[in-house]
């Protein structure tokens, strides 16, 4: 299935958890959030349930989704948190005075509660919330020169307490929350030489349960696999393509999206996570 899911450009696009037909939920530059039911189609476009503007029609750089709740990140320096159900969004709440620009993505916490999340944007700074106590937000700050525009926590059964960040820095900085003041590792070696500045925007994954972290890095065609426990490359991958523009973990496999001239790629198994001694 290939569709038009918004007259602009897409930013997130998610599987929605717990519900009874296969959904997905997008968000879009155009500030729509769209819900669309996947097993009802017509030439190859799936039934639009709704679509709804939680920033007033500001764009949207990200959104994550988790039991019922769904968290966005906009162009309009605010993050907001809805509720939706097949038929309706409703805006719960709207935090605007934390991020000074535009915020470009938020995470809802691993193993934690729904209430929990993480959000960072082109100030630089990375936020944690707790949304049963709105005032209680704990700021990361100075730990990058320039904007912050991934935000990851690693996959855990209880509240995960590692957070990963990456943006225009060269390098991804992976944080143990409760001793916010200085990163656990800097993860460097994944992007081409030279590399001072990073322009393209990428998301650094976990892999493995968490044991492991997988980045591309612009002006490579490598993707490099990090150590989380001790900060270290692993192993280097070289992939088919001249751009790398986005990697997934699917069924503990890797898919990963690259650009090979005017073509798109999508290949698997390109870095197998599981079962790799190095990560322990």
């Amino acid at each position: 299935m290939s569709f038009n899911a918004s007259s602009s450009w897409v930013s997130e696009a998610k599987f929605v958890s717990g519900t009874a037909t296969p959904t997905l939920m997008t968000s879009s530059n155009n500030g729509d959030l769209t819900l669309w039911d996947l097993s009802k189609q017509s030439d190859m476009m799936p039934r639009q349930m709704y679509t709804s503007a939680p920033h007033g029609g500001s764009g949207i750089f990200g959104m994550d989704e988790a039991g019922g709740r769904v968290y966005t990140a906009g162009k309009d320096a605010t993050v907001v948190e809805s509720t939706f159900t097949s038929s309706e969004l409703k805006v719960v709440r709207e935090w605007d005075e934390h991020h000074s620009g535009v915020v470009k993505c938020v995470r809802v916490r691993s193993g934690g509660s729904l209430n929990e999340f993480a959000s960072c944007g082109v100030d630089g700074r990375i936020h944690i919330y707790d949304g049963r106590e709105p005032g209680n937000v704990m700021c990361l700050e100075e730990h990058f020169a320039f904007s912050v525009n991934s935000v990851c926590w690693q996959p855990s059964s209880s509240a995960s307490n590692i957070l990963m960040a990456a943006g225009n820095d060269p390098f991804i900085k992976v944080f143990d929350i409760r001793h916010p003041a200085k990163p656990l590792h800097i993860l460097t070696g994944h992007q081409g030489m030279g590399i001072s500045r990073v322009k393209q925007i990428y998301h650094p994954i976990f892999c493995a349960n968490g044991a492991g972290i997988i980045s591309q890095g612009e002006g490579s065609d490598h993707i490099t696999l990090f150590n989380t426990q001790t900060g270290n490359i692993v192993s280097r991958s070289q992939c088919r393509g001249d751009k790398i523009t986005k990697i997934a973990i699917v069924r503990d496999k890797l898919c990963v999206a690259a650009k090979y001239g005017q073509q798109m790629l999508g290949l698997m198994d390109t870095i197998r996570c599981q079962g790799n001694d190095s990560l322990h």
